[in-house]
């Protein structure tokens, strides 16, 4: 099975419990007038559930849920959902799943992780159903742990909300836009004071557990300050046979908890099941056959099973009771005791889980088990296996946090061609600092010294190939050497091929370089490599036009778009190309309006057109000047050369793009000022623009974009300007109207 074939399996076997609400338990009680406070405020697009762990956020939803009228989507969030594209997956899903969402209109999001948030989230909104009024639950927020996917979460809230309503549950609300829901007056908040128990509540609880009631509800009452997990393992506590409840009642102190869950709940276990909880504990999720094979042992399903009759804070995760999970409280302690007392355990239960969930199919969640036991070359190894195809399925978010663990830990400069990999994608997502930071780990060995040309892999010169920072000639031989080394039978070879396409076209000509990118071609097309499948069929549709046969340029062209749209490539820099090209032959048919729109999708690509792939582009920003005079559109010319002058300034070995560039800029010099507009803006403004779309502040955007505050406003008015606009509103719909963002 291929690596996007198990990618795509694992999503749906996780969704298989991430879709499913909360089982209910012995010893929950119906949180009557918290769910009567949020059938007052159904009518309210979005709820947020905010409080510590221990006070009942998943409960209160899931009892919600089964109340609420209409239909209703669950989705019970993860770290995998840290990464937009599989986060707005999994939403969709649940969305599907609920009846929420036009059949066939996103049957398989392939929105890149970073345009979900500027395009993905609009996209599903636009295709929910209006006749159906709904809710979507988001349980466990607090589990995302990039600022990326929380953008996400508080997009669906500021922008699905009103035809479903949208309820998140979280332990804080950081990096949630939930001032500005409050101040719009759409947002309905339950906190801490709203989710703590009374003493009505409290003796159910007890009630439900077993534990008769005569006396001393105050004394639980003030020393858990109604948090329900404390009022629940006061009572499991008594029934166990503490003496008194007076002495026994949880506070929601994290010190007290854990002595108090090991005295009193924990220490009436046997050493043997106790072992089996805290070594347990490194699993996310449970089943017998996993943790036989991590704890070395037999009947782990028996044990689960017993362990949810005691109703020790397990919950079942499936109606077949194959899979749990340990309550947060819960795990959380067991896994500071197995810290504790028993560290050098960690590593080989990781270690162990790691091999078990690589063999049965979910590939993320052993990786995340081989970060957690340390197994860096193990782990590289992975990536290494992965990297292209996570690439080209357009989740860049799970590939840079691969990146930066093995960084961060000092891995990833053991493994250069690793490296030279990231590097690679780095300079094709328009991060040039990035991409040479990868460089020097790829050229230069730990004492500072450069690595000998003979030591190098074929990712590495494939990576210094795409670079041509040593020339043309010499970015030819690095391909060349690569494809040597790869084999015919590699799945990389396709992107050797291209580089050597590529170097030889700036070197000797388009001609010379077709017939590698007809090879190049079908094998990318047999691998599903769709971003490189359309730089081969642009760059074989421009052939064509130098040889005056627009027929087949066209039939390429065309190809390139199609394989654009359903790859989901629209923001990618090596769709460039062919859509410039499209824009040259609508112009040419006389459909302006045409090529000025497959122009704004052009210009919007511009900004990852950077140094870091020279060559490619270079070439690309040629080829988008001609159509911006084949349009008449001279300050848009201008621009775009500019970017290329920025670009031969630091790489002035370009072969023969140099002299089409000179060639070009003395065509241009003749000709009269042009008019400011769209596609003047500039990189930076290009970056921006699609922001301007979301919730995010200026000061967020800033963040989001390592700028200041006052910086994003300079180019926010700059775009205003270009655009004949006044408002930030007024100019995400001129954008929107001219295709510099998708609708």
């Amino acid at each position: 099975m291929t690596w996007s074939a198990l990618i795509r399996e694992y999503i749906r076997r996780m969704l298989d419990f991430k879709l499913r609400p909360p089982t209910s338990r012995a010893g929950l009680v119906v949180r009557r007038g918290v769910l009567d406070r949020l059938h007052s405020a159904s009518q309210i697009p979005v709820v947020s559930i905010l409080a510590p762990p221990g006070y009942g956020k998943t409960t209160v939803m899931g009892q919600f849920r089964a109340e609420r009228a209409g239909s209703t989507g669950w989705l019970t969030l993860d770290e995998s959902d840290s990464d937009p594209s599989v986060l707005l997956t999994s939403v969709v899903n649940a969305l599907l799943a609920a009846g929420l969402l036009e059949e066939g209109a996103l049957t398989e999001p392939a929105m890149r992780s970073d345009t979900v948030l500027t395009t993905g989230v609009d996209v599903v909104a636009a295709a929910l159903l209006p006749t159906r009024p709904g809710a979507l639950f988001l349980d466990q927020v607090d589990h995302l742990h990039t600022q990326s996917a929380l953008d996400v979460i508080g997009a669906i809230m500021a922008r699905m909300a009103g035809p479903i309503q949208v309820l998140v549950a979280s332990r804080s609300g950081a990096g949630l836009p939930l001032s500005l829901l409050r101040s719009q007056g759409v947002l309905f908040e339950l906190t801490t004071a709203d989710l703590a128990m009374d003493e009505q509540e409290t003796a159910e609880v007890f009630a439900e557990v077993g534990v008769p009631v005569d006396r001393g509800l105050d004394a639980v009452m003030e020393q858990t300050e109604g948090w329900p997990a404390g009022i629940y393992l006061t009572a499991m506590a008594i029934k166990a046979g503490a003496p008194t409840l007076e002495r026994f009642a949880v506070r929601g102190d994290d010190f007290y908890l854990a002595d108090y869950l090991r005295q009193e709940l924990l220490g009436q276990i046997p050493d043997e099941l106790m072992s089996f909880l805290a070594r347990s504990s490194v699993l996310s999720r449970l089943s017998g056959p996993l943790c036989d094979f991590v704890l070395e042992r037999d009947a782990s399903a028996e044990t689960l099973a017993n362990l949810e009759g005691s109703n020790l804070l397990i919950v079942p995760l499936d109606r077949t009771r194959t899979w749990y999970r340990y309550h947060s409280l819960l795990l959380d302690f067991l896994r500071a005791d197995l810290e504790r007392r028993h560290p050098e355990e960690q590593a080989p239960l990781h270690s162990r889980a790691a091999t078990w969930f690589e063999d049965h199919g979910f590939p993320e969640l052993a990786m995340y088990h081989m970060q957690s036991a340390g197994e860096g070359e193990r782990f590289a190894e992975m990536v290494s296996r992965s990297g292209r195809r996570v690439y080209a399925e357009g989740r860049m978010e799970t590939l840079s946090g691969w990146l930066r663990w093995l960084e961060d830990n000092k891995v990833i400069a053991d493994f250069p061609e690793l490296a030279a990999v990231g590097g690679f994608a780095r300079s094709l997502e328009g991060d040039p600092t990035g991409a040479e930071r990868m460089a020097s780990l790829v050229f230069t060995d730990p004492d500072g010294h450069t690595v000998d040309d003979a030591d190098l892999g074929p990712f590495a010169r494939i990576f210094r190939s795409f670079q041509a920072a040593r020339g043309v000639e010499l970015a030819l031989t690095d391909a060349r050497m690569a494809i040597a080394a790869l084999g015919q039978s590699a799945e990389w070879l396709h992107v050797a091929m291209g580089a050597e396409a590529i170097a030889r076209l700036a070197s000797d000509g388009i001609d010379s370089a077709e017939a590698l990118w007809t090879d190049a071609l079908w094998r990318s097309e047999a691998l599903q490599a769709h971003p490189f499948t359309s730089i081969g069929l642009a760059e074989r549709a421009l052939a064509a036009i130098e040889r005056n046969d627009w027929a087949n340029a066209e039939t390429m062209v065309d190809r390139a778009l199609t394989t654009i749209s359903e790859g989901g490539l629209e923001r990618y820099a090596t769709s460039g190309l062919g859509l410039c090209l499209a824009a040259r032959i609508a112009a040419r048919r006389g459909e302006v309006e045409e090529a000025r729109s497959l122009m704004s999708q052009a210009v919007a690509i511009r900004p990852l057109l950077t140094v870091a792939i020279p060559l490619l582009s270079v070439q690309t920003l040629l080829e988008m000047a001609k159509a911006h005079l084949e349009l008449a559109d001279i300050a848009g010319a201008r621009r775009v050369m500019r970017d290329a002058a920025d670009i031969i300034a630091i790489r002035p070995r370009l072969g023969r793009l140099i002299g089409e560039y000179e060639t070009l800029r003395e065509r241009l010099s003749s000709l009269p000022p042009g008019s400011v507009g769209p596609s003047s803006l500039t990189s930076a403004e290009l970056r921006l623009l699609p922001l301007l779309v979301t919730h995010l502040t200026y000061p967020e955007i800033g963040e989001r974009l390592f700028v200041s505050r006052h910086t994003v406003k300079t180019q926010a008015m700059s775009i205003y300007r270009k655009l004949a606009v006044s408002s930030r509103t007024a100019a995400v719909a001129k954008a929107r109207e001219v295709g510099l963002i998708s609708v």
